[in-house]
């Protein structure tokens, strides 16, 4: 795989997509995975950032 400046990381709850873009914006690639992140982890460092869905509990107000 392509080196990647930028990743994002999609959570759901068995799986995971990871995508990695280039400096001028262009896909690095893009990958489907479940379990653990470890192809995440081995890659050299970037700007990561993840999805942020937050469910609504009733001690965070109405």
């Amino acid at each position: 795989m392509e080196t990647a400046n930028v990743i994002g990381i999609d959570l759901a709850k068995n799986t995971f997509q990871v995508h990695g873009a280039k400096a001028d914006g262009s896909v690095a690639y893009r990958k489907a995975e479940q379990g653990e992140a470890s192809g995440v982890s081995r890659r050299p460092p970037a700007l990561c950032g993840g999805d942020g869905c937050v469910r609504q509990r009733p001690l965070l107000g109405p």
